[in-house]
């Protein structure tokens, strides 16, 4: 079915899609990518859209291919199926993915995606990159490919978007998915925020591995629905998760379990069940505590609070130190500063390069949860706050950050 990618890529065919259109192919309807650099043909099977350039770390050609491609009337195994088209791209055929993920869409069909990555070519080989999305629909199977050959950092990053559009806007027939799944009754609800910590480890810009121990937060709705990134200055829930549903999902608490349908990459559901159990000021989730959200007990602040960020690799290390300092009368001050050391063991040289942040002053504001910054040049954001022991305020929870107390 895509003996062709290959060869459409490297002639270039097709003609510009300059701005996103609705499109249909093999009973599939999706929104094309925008621009004047995608260039559109109908293959046998599906819409190719590619984008060739020069790749600006290497200067080599780099490219960037979208298929969309739909079987009517499929109800075979997804799993045997996203394998077929993946080996079907004609690139990496056979190789172990570098990310599977399996769940339902968001109303409730079987859904899956896989990437792989590696090599091809000789003198010089180029990095490549396969990533198929494949979603059962009432009307049979919609799926798409993202195929990449020697695309650079920034590239990369831009056909990821154009690639994650396309995926949400595909639609087979006038089933058009919701933005969140439907909450399912259980036998207790949540109402409010909660404050919980994560300890995990991730990896860092420097090719290590930092241990995080991370305080984040969760707001509940007594309907069955849940977001990660909290309702600030009047906004709704139903707002919030419309507007992005990929801080959403829904919830259910049943038989000392809470499960949580998590809304993923793609409009991907995963659902996860943990166990869960009272405490004192809470509930624990999976051995970690919940504890209910609690703003700062004053309107203002008198002090300096700093968050610290050290990451280090064997590609060297980076810092990160941003400071918020208010007043008593309403001012804030904010500073930031970051240096990097890259290692190059080859050589046996480290370069470091640091910087500071524009220094910006205005006044603030605090109301519940919600701090609202107005700088002196008139403009405004609006931030989270908490505090973990309203007794003590030496560390706050800011934006989903924690900041301490500078007490020297």
């Amino acid at each position: 079915m895509l003996s062709r990618i290959l060869l459409a890529a490297s002639l270039l065919a097709g003609v510009g899609a300059t701005g996103a259109a609705t499109r249909s192919t093999e009973g599939v309807t999706f929104e094309a990518p925008a621009g004047a650099s995608w260039k559109e043909e109908a293959i046998q099977g599906g819409l190719l859209y590619t984008w060739a350039f020069a790749n600006a770390e290497n200067g080599r050609p780099a490219s960037v291919m979208l298929l969309v491609t739909g079987s009517a009337l499929f109800r075979g195994d997804l799993d045997a199926a996203l394998v077929q088209l993946m080996d079907s791209a004609g690139m990496l055929v056979g190789a172990s993915p570098t990310q599977s993920h399996k769940g339902t869409t968001t109303d409730g069909l079987p859904f899956v995606w896989a990437m792989r990555a590696g090599s091809v070519g000789e003198n010089p080989s180029s990095e490549a990159v396969v990533a198929v999305v494949a979603m059962q629909r009432k009307l049979g199977l919609a799926s798409a490919f993202m195929i990449l050959v020697n695309v650079d950092g920034g590239n990369r990053d831009a056909a990821d978007a154009a690639f994650d559009a396309l995926v949400a806007s595909m639609e087979m027939g006038n089933d058009k998915r919701p933005p969140l799944p439907l909450p399912q009754a259980g036998s207790q609800y949540l109402d409010g925020p909660y404050i919980y910590t994560v300890t995990s480890f991730a990896p860092n810009p420097m090719g290590g591995s930092t241990m995080r121990y991370d305080w984040k937060l969760r707001q509940f709705d007594p309907r069955g629905y849940y977001s990660d990134r909290l309702p600030l200055n009047g906004e709704s829930i139903d707002a919030l998760c419309i507007a992005t549903p990929a801080d959403c999902g829904t919830y259910r608490i049943d038989a000392g379990e809470l499960t949580l349908n998590e809304v993923n990459r793609f409009g991907l559901v995963e659902t996860r069940t943990k166990a869960m159990e009272p405490t004192e000021r809470g509930f624990k989730v999976g051995g970690y505590p919940y504890e209910p959200a609690r703003g700062v007990p004053v309107t203002t602040l008198n002090g300096s609070w700093r968050h610290n960020y050290f990451a280090s690799g064997p590609g060297g290390s980076i810092t990160s130190i941003r400071q918020i300092d208010f007043t008593a009368d309403g001012r804030y001050k904010r500073t930031g500063f970051t240096g990097v050391t890259v290692d190059n063991p080859v050589a046996g040289i480290s370069t470091t390069s640091a910087g500071t942040d524009p220094e910006q002053m205005g006044r603030y504001e605090i109301a519940g949860l919600t701090l609202k910054l107005t700088n002196d040049a008139g403009g405004t954001e609006l931030m989270s706050l908490i505090a973990t022991d309203q007794n003590d305020l030496s560390f706050l929870f800011i934006d989903g950050d924690s900041y301490s107390m500078v007490t020297d």
